[in-house]
């Protein structure tokens, strides 16, 4: 499997907030936001090249039970299932971060961050626990998440402010949050306590 590193730290993000995990970076993804903080999983050109048996051993070096699947794209990964098992085997939960292009894997926590590179779309074949929106400047809450989304998964629809603007990005998602009681802010707990 095509790697850019793994790494412990804690989950900044959705609802496994604070909890100290593994997070698993995959090589590669099949769109180019121009707000990534991960740029350096643009492309095929992986730093870490491994086996499922060599990643579930480096991942069981930590004493966590939280495994974060992200990237780049790591649905876009044809062993992301496999992974997702022999982890599951071992007693970890896993959690998937995806931008809802593509198929999902069974198994694990998925939380889906639509992006505007494609134009909000979730793919019929990702199935989401929770949904992380990136509000930017141009942000269109209303086109964004239609109401059947706001439904679906009220009270699990995350606005998280984008990170170069972040201060007045929180007041856009108050804003919206406050419009809508289905929504929450969110945050990336990461940054502000200067982890990775």
């Amino acid at each position: 499997m095509k790697l850019v590193e793994i790494f412990g730290s804690i989950q900044g993000e959705g609802i496994h907030l604070g909890m100290p995990c593994v997070f698993i970076r995959t090589q590669g993804c099949n769109l180019h936001c121009s707000f990534c903080d991960t740029k350096e999983s643009w492309g095929d050109q992986a730093k870490l090249d491994m086996s499922i048996p060599e990643i579930v051993e480096k991942v069981s070096q930590y004493n966590v039970q939280l495994v974060v699947i992200t990237g780049g794209e790591p649905c876009i990964q044809p062993m992301l299932q496999d992974l997702v098992d022999q982890l599951a085997i071992k007693g970890f939960s896993v959690a998937i971060e995806t931008n809802g292009t593509q198929e999902t894997p069974q198994g694990a926590w998925i939380t889906c961050s639509p992006k505007e590179d494609a134009d909000y779309k979730i793919s019929p074949y990702c199935k989401p626990n929770e949904l992380k929106y990136v509000v930017t400047s141009s942000f269109d809450a209303e086109k964004a998440i239609p109401s059947g989304l706001r439904k679906l998964y009220a009270g699990n629809i995350w606005l998280q402010p984008e990170g170069s603007d972040m201060v007045n990005m929180w007041k856009k998602c108050i804003e919206i949050a406050a419009a809508d009681p289905r929504l929450r802010v969110g945050v990336q707990l990461h940054k502000i306590m200067e982890v990775k």
